[in-house]
C-alpha cells in the first residue's frame, strides 16, 4: 500500500513537471511568433494576415503562461 502511494506520488510530480515544461516551451514559441507577427504590423510594414497570426499566437502564449502559473501555484 505504501509502495503504491509513493509510486503514484512520484508519477504525479513527474507528470506535473513535464506538463509545466511543455507549457513553458509552448509559451516561448508562441510569444516569439506573436512578436514576429505583431511587430512589423506596428511599424506599418505587414499585412493583416500576419497580424492575425500574431494575435492568435499571443492568445496561445498567454493561455500557456496562465496554465504554468496555475500549475505552479497549486
Amino acid at each position: 500500500m505504501i509502495y503504491r502511494a509513493t509510486r503514484d506520488a512520484i508519477w504525479d510530480v513527474l507528470g506535473t513537471a513535464t506538463l509545466i515544461l511543455f507549457h513553458l516551451v509552448l509559451a516561448a514559441i508562441s510569444l516569439s511568433i506573436a512578436v514576429g507577427g505583431i511587430g512589423p504590423f506596428l511599424r506599418g510594414s505587414a499585412s493583416y494576415a500576419a497580424l492575425g497570426v500574431g494575435v492568435v499566437a499571443l492568445a496561445v502564449g498567454v493561455f500557456a503562461a496562465v496554465r504554468v502559473y496555475r500549475l505552479v501555484t497549486e
